[in-house]
């Protein structure tokens, strides 16, 4: 999105904290990636339809990026989240691979074959609309930034519900909760930068920082939770 240089400091503010969060989406599924190919063992209390919600997501916001309905496009968003879309692509299939589910390891290389086959024709889709200056509908557009912002925050809403109930952290490894944490907070401050930047506060970038809002409250819950349990684990330790 375009800044207004008429305001230097929340321009350089919008700028460093939209670069961070472009560069660590890319990322956002390398720390689980990492864990499953270092322990190969994917824990029972992981819930796959959270991934895959998150993944849908990922593909939404390509789109959202590349088909924005207004002149300056979020081109770097969409980058981001095709190279997300594939890294993530691995991530299912690693997580099925080493499942202790004998139907689910099964299943793995047709994961990987249809994740990919989706990623690859939304990388394609979202280029055409950036190369050839695509624009989706405005209310195509509005709809699509109401049901994957929802997606991408919600998805991992169960895991993060049951790890409260049961006052223990599971359905993801500790580094991508830690990584979700840390995109949400870029993105949120980006977001903020963007609207005093503009002297305006739009129903879009309200609706974002609602959605990131929530995203922040929940993954910063889960993060205190880790706290905790560390902290209890070390008192509980003999010595």
């Amino acid at each position: 999105m375009l800044l207004d240089g008429k305001n230097p400091v929340s321009a350089w503010i919008a700028f460093i904290f939209g670069t961070i969060a472009v560069l660590s989406t890319i990322c956002v599924g390398i720390p689980q990636l990492v864990f499953l190919i270092k322990h190969k063992k994917t824990d029972k209390s992981v819930k796959y339809y959270t991934f895959w919600v998150f993944f849908i997501g990922v593909i939404g916001w390509m789109l959202i990026g590349s088909w924005d309905s207004s002149p300056q496009k979020m081109v770097g968003a969409a980058y981001a989240n095709m190279v997300c879309s594939i890294i993530f692509s691995f991530t299912l299939f690693f997580s099925y691979k080493y499942s202790q589910n004998i139907k689910k390891r099964k299943t793995s290389y047709f994961v990987l074959i249809i994740t990919l086959s989706i990623s690859l024709f939304a990388i394609a889709f979202s280029l055409w609309g950036i190369l050839a200056n695509k624009h989706f509908p405005p209310t195509l557009m509005r709809v699509f930034l109401i049901v994957f912002p929802f997606l991408t925050t919600t998805s991992f809403l169960p895991s993060a519900l049951q790890s409260f109930e049961q006052k223990k952290f599971g359905g993801m490894s500790k580094g991508m909760l830690f990584t979700l944490l840390f995109i949400n907070t870029t993105w949120l401050l980006y977001w903020i930068a963007l609207g005093f930047n503009r002297n305006e506060f739009n129903g879009d970038i309200i609706a974002t920082i609602i959605w990131q809002g929530i995203s922040f409250i929940m993954y910063s819950g889960l993060a205190i939770l880790v706290f905790i349990e560390k902290t209890h684990k070390k008192r509980v330790q003999p010595y």
